[in-house]
């Protein structure tokens, strides 16, 4: 997918690839779907035949057989006679089982007649004439209402418009101005990249990526887009519908192949992790409640976490406190800063009350207390007070108690 592969394995892996189930056929089995479309091929060109020589009767195959155009490619990459016999073979014989012709299918056949002769169709064998008959039938089976017809075109136009409108919006606008938005898609994606203008090597190259895609040939709208990306600068320096038309028809030719790929891988992986199919599409979809939906989400998530409440009551219960125990201490810790400057305010403010509580105690007290008045003796009657208090003997005191004890 992202390298391709070398033009010697081509052919194995493109038969793997487009094959019932996906894998390599074994010998025998090679050889007897080889056989059925020999047998196939021999029937077809019978019919054609007998219309040919009969000119009144009904010719489907030959009506089929000139609408087969010459196929070309640039650079002077043009089918010889024995590939164009080939690939004609191919589509008639398809046509004639299917029963009707369908338009384009001579481009898939050529690319496919040239991928599964190793790169070289000068001289295609019967052998690769039938392995491309069969990948043919295997590759319409699957993406025909995704290739050919008018429905097929105008869903991959809108398809690869939307992803434009993505990726670069001001070249996406101009584009549709100007009656262009549906070019990128009609011109350059139809066919697998077939009619594009890419050389025949480098539509094999890309279609070792579309073949190997899980995701079957979503890989070219990718390189479509790349395409348009690689071209931003020359489109928007173009100011006319036919200066446009011209930028977009000559990219392939002008853009690097390998810068190309690079850019359509990243744009695939984008795309593949953000697309619309994806959890967190790219762009928001159009007409999203965002609010909504956020809304939505956070009662989702409400709902769940009392589920897990309610089933996880007795886990909470029986949990391990000493874990509870060492990060309350740890709190403690951190805090014990903060903590101590908190006591000694609350220690100097307790302090500070209870002296203002013992002076307003001693105010109460002191008020309560009667006022004893000051008593003023004479100047005759202190002196005698003094005479006596110094004729005071104590002895003689203590001799009159003694004597009044006994």
């Amino acid at each position: 997918f992202l390298h391709g592969c070398p033009s010697e394995e081509r052919p194995m892996l493109w038969r793997a690839m487009l094959g019932p189930t996906r894998m390599a056929e074994d010998e025998q089995t090679l050889k007897e779907r080889r056989l059925a479309y020999q047998e196939l091929r021999a029937k077809m060109l019978d019919e054609l035949h007998q219309e040919e020589s009969n000119p009144s009767a009904p010719s489907k195959l030959r009506a089929m057989k000139q609408e087969v155009a010459p196929l070309a490619w640039p650079a002077g990459e043009t089918f010889n006679q024995q590939a164009t016999e080939a690939v004609t073979h191919v589509v008639l014989t398809y046509s004639s089982r299917a029963g009707r012709y369908l338009s384009g299918i001579c481009e898939l056949a050529g690319v496919l007649l040239y991928g599964l002769s190793n790169d070289d169709i000068r001289k295609p064998s019967m052998d690769h004439e039938a392995d491309t008959f069969w990948c043919l039938s295997q590759l319409l089976a699957e993406a025909q209402e995704n290739l050919l017809g008018d429905d097929a075109l105008a869903f991959q136009a809108r398809r690869v418009h939307e992803l434009h409108q993505a990726f670069d919006p001001p070249v996406a606008e101009l584009l549709a101005q100007h009656g262009l938005g549906a070019i990128p898609a009609l011109r350059l994606g139809t066919l697998l990249l077939s009619r594009a203008g890419f050389t025949l090597q480098q539509v094999a190259r890309l279609w070792d990526s579309f073949l190997a895609d899980p995701q079957r040939f979503e890989f070219a709208d990718h390189v479509v887009l790349a395409l348009l990306m690689l071209s931003r600068g020359d489109l928007l320096q173009r100011d006319n519908v036919g200066g446009i038309a011209e930028t977009l028809l000559a990219a392939p030719s002008i853009v690097d192949f390998e810068l190309l790929l690079r850019r359509a891988y990243a744009v695939c992986a984008f795309q593949r992790r953000h697309g619309p199919a994806s959890s967190m599409p790219f762009p928001r979809p159009q007409g999203l409640d965002f609010d909504s939906a956020v809304a939505a989400a956070q009662e989702s998530l409400s709902s769940l976490w009392g589920k897990v409440r309610a089933a996880g009551a007795g886990y909470w219960e029986a949990a391990d406190w000493s874990a509870q125990v060492q990060r309350a201490r740890q709190v403690v810790a951190d805090n014990a800063p903060i903590i101590q400057a908190q006591l000694s305010q609350a220690k100097a403010a307790v302090a500070e009350a209870a002296a203002n509580a013992a002076a307003a105690l001693e105010a109460k007290a002191k008020a309560a207390q009667p006022e004893v008045p000051e008593v003023q003796l004479e100047p005759e009657a202190s002196s005698a007070f003094s005479a006596s208090a110094s004729s005071f003997q104590p002895k003689t005191l203590k001799a009159d108690n003694a004597e009044t004890m006994k």
